[in-house]
């Protein structure tokens, strides 16, 4: 059965709000957040290859943004720093993301010092890299 890369996103911001830390996990990125630590998920990247019946497949890097707003350095780090492994556990739990993939080859991440709708932000951008998806 073919599925899509809404159907996956949409899995990955389910297994996300497990995390009680992470205080929203919109469906859709919204203009303004008012909370002070959150996610958002969206298809970074990917590559969409065209065979024959049975060999058609896409592989998507999807992207989670856990981010917290900046106040205090120090203080901000303690806050966002055990996502690595919390966000980590969560998604590793489910290779197959409810279903909705195949599988995934990798976890990546990186700390972000960037702004969020002109509002300073920090935290870690995780990528789910190369999340297969079969098509018929």
């Amino acid at each position: 059965m073919t599925q899509n890369i809404e159907d996956v996103c949409s899995a990955v911001v389910v297994i996300l709000k497990t995390i009680t830390a992470l205080k929203q996990v919109p469906i859709d990125p919204p203009d303004t957040v008012n909370v002070d630590t959150f996610a958002v998920v969206y298809a970074g990247s990917g590559m969409i290859t065209n065979g024959v019946v049975g060999t058609k497949k896409s592989l998507h890097n999807i992207v989670v943004d856990v981010l917290t707003k900046r106040t205090d350095l120090a203080r901000d780090m303690a806050r966002i720093k055990p996502f690595i492994d919390t966000v980590k556990t969560a998604l590793l739990a489910d290779t197959t993301l409810s279903g909705k993939a195949q599988t995934y080859d990798s976890l990546s991440y990186e700390l972000v010092n960037t702004d969020y709708a002109s509002v300073p932000v920090i935290g870690y951008k995780f990528i789910l890299n190369n999340v297969k998806i079969l098509a018929d």
